[in-house]
């Protein structure tokens, strides 16, 4: 019979098993561990790697600018950063360098000749009033605006040296038929380019092509005088134009008079309205309007002007002096205030000369009168009236 109290081969055994079984769960636990380890370090690397190599592509690409905006200065057509990036290397490298840039310095100064040149022409033809020295005129300011714009550093598309620009988008239907004007319909906004408040109110006022909501009022050469001493006290600079408003800035009128001249305005550096983008294509054409077709005194004149966005190819200062010779022109547009000039006042003639800085701007037409004196073209329905962009040809047939 068995004895009950004998131990099992078993239960002898138990305490090895047991520590060997601890053992196996000490060696799983730090195995675990370690592969942990190994997994982060792995992990980690790899982290590494990619950051580096990450790093490396975007220095790459850093690297590939550099030398493509190295090129671009390098070739750069306009003549006066070349000579700036010449200088900067001559001063730095010599070799070489020097001798490109004394060469770049030369062509420099060689091309402010001709402009000085130029302008030193315009001044004396500017008096003359034949046909060929307005066009003369005109050609030389096209001339010069192309080579001031070479010696000028320009600044990127868009900006000036006050604010980044936008493009103009009109608030409303146009009141001609106008055409988009990229160089200054794709880089510069109703408010124009500066950032004081006065001017960008001003630009605002100036870009106004929404006035005709009803039929222009009709507004005399008289009450352009009034007006004008009205305003004698008012200030230079108006963040808020609301007093000029209820004097009348901001109404549509129609105004009858004789174009004594015009001409592109500003064309050099041009004015905050439009960015001080320098050209032609880019600036107002300023209207010198009399009563007097005999009068040759500006002091007595009155202005209109044009804007150069989205303006007609048909609007051109050469089309508009010949179709007023003999003829009174009306011209319908925005009635503007223009603090930014002085009107002709005893002995002082500032310039440009003028009688009233109330003014038509922006022009929205220009008509010709087939009667040849104000009158006759005020008078009523004898007078019949072709709008510039057809008076040419009209007067072809």
């Amino acid at each position: 019979m068995p004895d009950e109290n004998a131990t099992s081969p078993t239960d002898k055994a138990s305490p090895g098993a047991d520590r060997l079984r601890r053992l196996e769960l000490w060696l799983g636990f730090w195995k675990f561990v370690l592969a942990s380890f190994v997994l982060a370090l792995i992990t980690a690397i790899l982290n590494y790697q990619i950051q580096s190599r990450t790093v490396a592509i975007k220095a790459k690409e850093q690297e590939k600018e550099y030398l493509k905006s190295f090129i671009q200065q390098a070739m750069d057509d306009n003549l006066e950063k070349r000579v700036r990036f010449a200088q900067y290397f001559a001063a730095l490298l010599r070799e070489g360098w020097t001798e490109y840039y004394k060469e770049l310095s030369k062509e420099f100064d060689a091309q402010k000749a001709i402009v000085e040149t130029a302008k030193a022409e315009q001044l004396k033809l500017i008096p003359q009033q034949d046909s060929a020295a307005r066009a003369r005129v005109e050609e030389l300011a096209r001339h010069i605006s192309v080579l001031e714009a070479n010696l000028t550093p320009q600044l990127p598309r868009g900006q000036n040296a006050s604010r980044t620009t936008d493009t103009f988008n009109p608030e409303c239907t146009l009141p001609f038929a106008g055409v988009r004007n990229p160089p200054i319909d794709d880089n510069c906004g109703i408010a124009g380019g500066s950032l004081n408040p006065a001017k960008q109110a001003e630009s605002v006022a100036k870009n106004n092509f929404c006035a005709a909501t009803q039929s222009p009022r009709v507004i005399t050469y008289q009450e352009l005088i009034s007006l004008q001493n009205q305003s004698a006290n008012v200030a230079k600079n108006l963040a808020d134009r609301t007093m000029l408003g209820k004097m009348g800035e901001g109404q549509y009128v129609s105004y009858v008079a004789f174009i004594k001249d015009a001409h592109y305005a500003d064309v050099a550096y041009g004015e905050p309205v439009n960015c001080n983008l320098p050209g032609i294509g880019t600036n107002d054409i300023h209207i010198v309007l009399m009563k007097d077709a005999e009068d040759n005194d500006e002091c007595h004149s009155t202005t209109a002007e044009m804007s150069p966005h989205y303006r007609p190819p048909e609007w051109i200062p050469g089309n508009l002096v010949t179709a007023s010779k003999g003829h009174p022109v009306r011209v319908q547009g925005q009635l503007f205030f223009d603090g930014n000039h002085t009107p002709c006042s005893g002995t002082s003639r500032s310039i440009p000369k003028r009688a009233s800085l109330w003014e038509i701007h922006p022009v929205y037409s220009v008509d010709v009168c087939s009667k040849t004196t104000i009158a006759e073209c005020q008078s009523g329905s004898s007078a019949e009236w072709t709008p510039l962009s057809k008076f040419f040809i009209s007067n072809q047939q």
